[in-house]
C-alpha cells in the first residue's frame, strides 16, 4: 500500500472516530442506536423533540461534511478513486461500493412529504440544511432553506435532516471500520459481516 493510500485510510479513521465520539452520535447511541427514531410534537404553541442539541448538529456537521463534499480526501467521492488502485484488496472495493451504493439509494430517494408543492430527496434535504442553514451558505440552498423556516411543515423537514444525519453518521462509522480492517489486512469477504 502505497504511503499516500495509508494516510488517506488513517484519515478517514480519525474522522469517523471523531463522529462516533461525538456528543450527537452517543445522544442517538444512547437512545437506542440503529432503531433511534425522533419524534416530535406541538405541545401549547412549543415545538417537543428528542432531537440532540443544536450545537451538537452544528459541530457534528462540519465532521459530516466532510464525506459529502467531493474536493474533500475523505469523501466518498475522493475515496471512489481506490476502486481503481491495485493498492487496496478486492473485499475493500466491495464493502466501499456497498457502503456507497446504500447511501447513495437511500439520499436519492422522494420524501413522502412536498413543501409548497415541491417533493424533495433525502439528498435535497441534507444539502438544503447543510449548505442553506448550517456551513458555507449557497444562495440556491439558502433560498430554498429559507422557504422551509416560514412553512408549517418545517419540523417535519428537520425531523428527516436529524434522520437522514443519523444515517449517514453510521454510514460513516461503517466506513471508519473498513478503512482500519483495511489497513490491518483484516477486510471480511463479502460472505461474512463487517463487524
Amino acid at each position: 500500500m502505497t504511503d499516500e493510500i495509508r494516510k488517506a485510510l488513517e484519515l478517514v479513521v480519525l474522522k469517523a472516530k471523531q463522529v462516533e465520539n461525538s456528543s450527537y452520535f452517543k445522544h442517538v447511541w444512547r437512545n437506542e442506536g440503529l432503531n433511534f427514531k425522533f419524534s416530535f410534537e406541538c405541545v401549547d404553541g412549543m415545538l417537543q423533540s428528542n432531537f440532540p442539541e443544536e450545537g451538537d448538529l452544528e459541530a457534528i456537521i462540519l465532521t459530516v461534511r466532510m464525506f459529502i463534499q467531493d474536493n474533500d480526501q475523505v469523501s466518498f467521492g475522493s475515496l471512489a478513486r481506490l476502486l481503481d488502485s491495485c493498492e487496496v484488496s478486492e473485499e475493500w472495493k466491495y464493502w466501499f461500493k456497498h457502503f456507497r451504493f446504500l447511501l447513495n439509494e437511500s439520499l436519492d430517494r422522494n420524501l413522502k412529504l412536498t413543501v409548497n408543492g415541491i417533493s424533495y430527496s433525502e439528498r435535497d434535504v441534507l444539502n438544503t440544511f447543510v449548505y442553506g442553514f448550517y456551513s458555507h451558505t449557497k444562495p440556491k440552498y439558502l433560498e430554498t432553506a429559507l422557504a422551509w423556516q416560514s412553512c408549517s411543515d418545517f419540523p417535519i423537514m428537520k425531523f428527516e435532516f436529524h434522520t437522514i444525519v443519523s444515517n449517514l453518521m453510521f454510514t460513516i462509522a461503517n466506513l471508519g471500520q473498513l478503512c482500519e480492517c483495511e489497513l490491518q489486512r483484516t477486510v471480511p469477504s463479502p460472505h461474512e459481516t463487517l463487524n
